[in-house]
């Protein structure tokens, strides 16, 4: 890729996630960058009779601003695929068409392109 600015956290127990948070803050912060809370979502599963169950409700923070849960019908886009408290969302037919039309205005070079393609 050119450059990426997106970025996954995962953490086995949610206990651990807001020191997590905080360490990348802190590696951000010593870099000249931040982590934008707004532009943040957070998605925490929890296990119930075999299934996945995700929290409604906000349970972290970044720079004291709460961060969006993902709710069970409310997807994230990660490097162009949607993602959600199911997993990764298959594209409809519509995202599909636009595949190529999104890549063609991509700036990256041709081997970018074709590895994106694969």
């Amino acid at each position: 890729m050119a450059f990426t600015d997106d970025l996954i956290l995962l953490e086995e127990e949610e206990v651990r996630v807001p020191n997590t948070l905080a360490e990348v803050e802190d590696f951000f912060a010593a870099r000249g960058m931040e982590v934008n809370p707004r532009k943040n979502a957070g998605l925490c599963i929890r296990g119930y009779e075999g299934k996945s169950i995700p929290r409604v409700r906000p349970v972290f923070r970044v720079d004291g601003h709460w961060i969006r849960p993902v709710k069970a019908m409310d997807p994230f886009r990660y490097l162009g695929y949607g993602f959600g408290s199911f997993g990764i969302r298959r594209p409809n037919l519509y995202a599909l068409q636009m595949m190529p039309t999104n890549l063609h205005r991509a700036a990256l070079n041709v081997d970018q392109k074709f590895f994106l393609l694969k």
